[in-house]
């Protein structure tokens, strides 16, 4: 996940930040750090202002998302290596659905990881 907030969240803020108005550059922020925090670590006004963020930027809301679905992935305990292995091809198949370049990047980097067996 670490890598998916490096590669992917941090690269795409900082290009909706770069074209993002005067207005709305106040609203970008410390944003990166809020599409990175865990929901549940986050307080009623940092909630809002992530909520504002991905209202005002289409990029960033399927960043997040996507972010979301992984981590979902990930913390499957009791999923086989098949449905496991399954669950990340599809995320990565719809990844690069986006046309969002640096989660079409990170998709192809997680497709060449394999599975070991224990």
């Amino acid at each position: 996940m670490s890598h998916y907030a490096h590669d992917v969240i941090k690269r795409v803020y900082k290009e909706e930040k770069a074209k993002a108005n005067t207005a709305s550059r106040t609203l970008y922020s410390k944003g990166s750090k809020l599409l990175i925090r865990h929901e549940l670590l986050m307080d009623a006004m940092a909630k809002q202002r992530l909520a504002v963020m991905l209202e005002e930027s289409q990029r960033l809301q399927v960043v997040y998302e996507f972010s979301q679905k992984l981590q979902q992935i990930w913390q499957e305990k009791s999923a086989s290596q098949e449905s496991l292995l399954e669950a990340l091809q599809d995320w990565c198949y719809q990844a690069e659905q986006t046309g969002i370049q640096a989660l079409q990047e990170f998709s192809q980097s997680i497709r060449s990881y394999s599975l070991q067996t224990v």
